[in-house]
């Protein structure tokens, strides 16, 4: 009986070994194949950059200071 055990466990592990093996050949093989190649080439600063880029289209923040201009009133009919 322990002879069965002892080569059940062996070959459980080696199956074990295998398979995670192959796990990690296809997340080695993934990685290499990955298409978004300009997500690398951001920095520590590359978010600040953007937000400068895009600040000429942001719309201006309201204040609490500006006046308020009032609707102009429906026409008469």
């Amino acid at each position: 009986m322990k002879l069965v055990t002892s080569i059940f466990q062996k070959h459980s592990l080696i199956l074990i070994q295998n398979s995670l093996r192959s796990v990690q050949m296809r997340l080695m093989a993934s990685a290499s194949l990955n298409q978004a190649a300009d997500m690398y080439n951001y920095n520590e600063y590359s978010y600040y950059d953007i937000e400068l880029s895009m600040e000429k289209y942001r719309l201006k923040q309201p204040s609490a200071f500006d006046k308020l201009i009032p609707d102009p009133p429906p026409p008469k009919k």
